[in-house]
Order: C-alpha cells, then structure tokens, then sequence
C-alpha cells in the first residue's frame, strides 16, 4: 500500500536481526537465573527513527539499536541500588562470554550495556529490574503531587529502560 517491494524498504531487517538475537540470548544456558523477556525498545522498531546511532569497526558501519532485558523475579536479587547496577554488569560481563566463546560474536562492554555486533545492527543490551524504577513511576504517574518533582529522582533511567507493554 505504500509503494514499497522489498523487505529492506520497510526496515524489516532490523526484525529478522533482532529475532536472530533475541534467540540467541533466551538459549544461553550458563546463566544464574533465567531470561524473562528480550524487548526492543529502539525508535526503528517502530519505523519512526529520524535520528540513528551508527558505530564504525573499521569499514562496517553499524547502526546501533535500544533492547532490554530483563529476567526472573527471584528473591535473590539486592535492595541497594548499587548492588543491583554490579549484579546487572556481572551478568552482561556473562552474556559476552556466551557471546564470545559458544558463538564466535563480537561485542563491547560498558557498566551500564552490552553492544552485540550483527552484520547490518549493533544491539545495545541494557538489563532492567523492575524495583529500580518502582520509585521514578511513583512519581512519575503521581497526579496528586504539587509543584515539582523530587530533583534527587534521575528520569533518565526510565527514558532508557521503559518499554510499551505488549498484548
């Protein structure tokens, strides 16, 4: 209806790559806990990107794509917001080797994402807990409050993290 013949017109690759990964990651197995869910949450998973993130290795140039993961609830996981961050970067530091050593993929580490290199995409793979942002929705969806929110709460986490629930 738009015009457009092939899958590349409507960016559909970025899908089948993304699938590729999302496969990928729920069938690691030396995990501690289980995967609950991998979610893209970049602005080309909507088709409304007017503003791409590129990386270059060399001659490949990259463009780099939002996902989260998230994972099992389980009584095991810290209070202490820092603690949480250490457990989070301890697991993607687990997800590279898998990466690396079961199935020969690239990738950079950060504290705070893992970048998965695919030929045409860079996954950036972030890890969300739900009870670090219990407090910044609080606020967030509190319509009761008066003047200005707490300039303590940083929102940018949530911007990064926050996905649309899918029915």
């Amino acid at each position: 209806p738009l015009g457009c013949t092939t899958a590349d017109d409507l960016n559909r690759t970025i899908w089948l790559e993304f699938e590729e990964c999302r496969k990928h990651l729920l069938s690691m197995s030396g995990l501690p806990i289980d995967m609950k869910e991998v979610m893209s949450v970049g602005a080309a998973f909507s088709y409304t990107d007017i503003h791409t993130t590129t990386q270059f290795d060399g001659v490949v140039k990259r463009n780099v794509q939002e996902a989260v993961i998230e994972f099992e609830a389980s009584g095991a996981w810290p209070k202490d917001k820092e603690a949480i961050k250490r457990i989070k970067t301890a697991l993607l530091l687990k997800i590279q080797d898998e990466y690396t050593t079961d199935l020969g993929i690239e990738s950079n580490i950060s504290t705070e994402y893992l970048d998965v290199k695919y030929p045409e995409y860079v996954f950036r793979l972030r890890v969300v807990h739900p009870s670090e942002l219990f407090e910044l929705s609080r606020e967030a969806c509190n319509f009761k409050a008066s003047g200005s929110p707490d300039p303590a709460l940083d929102f940018s986490e949530m911007r990064k993290l926050w996905w649309m629930p899918k029915f």
